[in-house]
């Protein structure tokens, strides 16, 4: 069997959120969900549910609240359990998503933790920094990452706040200054790129009611004219297949496959996909994730990810790399090494 690589997962605590992410995105606080009482109504309904799984739920409470190198010591206990031998950690820089309202610890600190953090595991995580281009200087901190700090590629999370499109209106001269610099830097170099690509997940706090909005910055088609402009690229949109059974529709699935016939360095991963999971949808999610790994031209832009630790309320790692284990060994293959490989290592400086 092929090492699995993981290309989408995350290392966070409560310390490198804003407080005001917390308080507009959810019923309740970090202070509420840090409190002692929390996590004991939390064992309480474990005892009494036990099938409802809020064990796990308490053990992300005791994640967010440790030091981020008790969550690095989690994720990689978890990949040994479930045999992954990389992974790639994707930073997040929240701070322009919230009105510049502050983390605990500073964004540029946090990227010199989680640095510290992959010298002590260098040969099983790779990670992924950020680029907020509203950040000032953010193209120039994220290639000081890439070439003094061992970051291995870019993470790209439009649905903040801004579109991808360095020539797009919507955008202020300096976030296209900085985002046109960075692909420049990327496609020069074969550096990977991961965007978040998903109605789902964090919204700039501006524009959290206006939905369409929202699904506009996020939308696959707006990475088109980047691709155009920059046609060696190695691109990752994030978070395919939510709705891969609808791939014959307009879906968002459907334009990325669409996509692909254009551009041979786009990929797309399968990270927190809960459909491949439950009962009632994952029959159809592989029936269909069949077809396109049936394609000869979409087969290899497929990966494998998980999103660790977005869904460890409810999935280990180990229970993820079952179910798609289940797929015929030489499509797990494709997917969990040879493409990941391909993304992380175009070079050909690939793992052994």
């Amino acid at each position: 069997m092929k090492p699995i690589i993981n290309v989408h997962c995350h290392l966070l605590n409560f310390r490198f959120v804003p407080d005001r992410f917390f308080r507009k995105r959810a019923p309740f606080g970090e202070d509420l969900l840090s409190k002692t009482t929390s996590r004991a109504i939390v064992r309480i309904l474990t005892l009494m549910r036990p099938g409802r799984r809020h064990d796990r739920a308490h053990d992300v409470l005791g994640l967010l609240r440790g030091g981020i190198g008790d969550v690095a010591t989690a994720l990689v206990r978890e990949m040994d359990a479930a045999g992954i031998s990389l992974a790639t950690p994707l930073a997040m820089d929240l701070e322009f998503g919230c009105h510049r309202n502050r983390p605990e610890i500073p964004y540029r600190d946090q990227l010199k933790m989680l640095s510290l953090i992959v010298s002590e595991h260098p040969e099983r995580l790779k990670p992924f920094v950020m680029l907020d281009p509203r950040r000032s200087g953010s193209a120039e901190l994220a290639i000081q990452c890439l070439e003094r700090m061992d970051f291995c590629g870019v993470k790209i999370y439009p649905s903040l706040g801004y579109s991808p499109d360095p020539y797009d209106v919507l955008n202020d001269k300096h976030s296209s200054a900085n985002l046109e610099a960075i692909y420049g830097y990327c496609e020069g170099h074969s550096i990977p790129i991961t965007a978040h690509c998903s109605r789902g997940g964090a919204y700039g706090e501006h524009i959290l009611p206006e939905h369409h909005i929202r699904d506009a910055y996020a939308h696959p088609r707006c990475w088109e004219t980047v691709l155009k402009k920059h046609n060696r690229l190695i691109l990752n949109l994030a978070h395919f297949g939510g709705d891969l059974g609808l791939v014959e529709d307009d879906s968002w699935s459907g334009a990325i496959l669409e996509m692909m016939k254009d551009h041979p360095t786009l990929y797309a991963d399968l990270s927190c996909n809960p459909q491949a999971l439950e009962r009632k949808s994952s029959v159809q999610y592989f029936k269909s994730l069949r077809r396109v790994l049936d394609d000869p031209l979409t087969r290899e832009r497929i990966l494998f990810g998980t999103d660790w630790f977005m869904l460890r309320h409810t999935w280990t790692e180990s229970e993820i790399v079952r179910v798609f284990g289940e797929l015929p060994k030489d499509d797990f293959e494709q997917i969990t090494f040879r493409n990941p490989s391909a993304f992380l290592f175009p070079n050909s400086c690939r793992p052994r």
